[in-house]
């Protein structure tokens, strides 16, 4: 016997009129809010990617400069906090007033 997390449903013509899954404007923008979706989460994913190399590359070389990497790590770590402190101050206010 299967597990469902859910009950199952059959899908005839008439139960997917009702669903609303046969509407061409409705089922358009659910795909695109679905598709945007992705989107997003695929663009923060590679804006962390690269903030995480970054923050390796700007170590590596600090460590060099420096010659402790403790004195690197605290350097990056503290210019990488002061950069979100600094997005929040000055963008922070801005996005409570956009209008979804």
């Amino acid at each position: 016997m299967q597990f469902l997390p859910f009950p199952p449903v059959s899908l005839s013509p008439g139960c997917a009129r009702s669903l609303g899954t046969d509407g061409a404007k409705v089922s358009g923008s659910m795909h695109e809010k679905r598709n945007s979706g992705w989107l997003v989460l695929t663009l923060f994913f590679c804006s962390g990617a690269t903030a995480l190399v970054y923050e390796v590359i700007w170590s590596k070389y600090l460590s060099h400069m420096f010659g402790s990497t403790i004195y690197a790590q605290t350097v990056v770590l503290a210019v990488f906090m002061g950069g979100l402190a600094l997005g929040n101050r000055l963008f922070g206010g801005k996005s409570d007033r956009v209008r979804r």
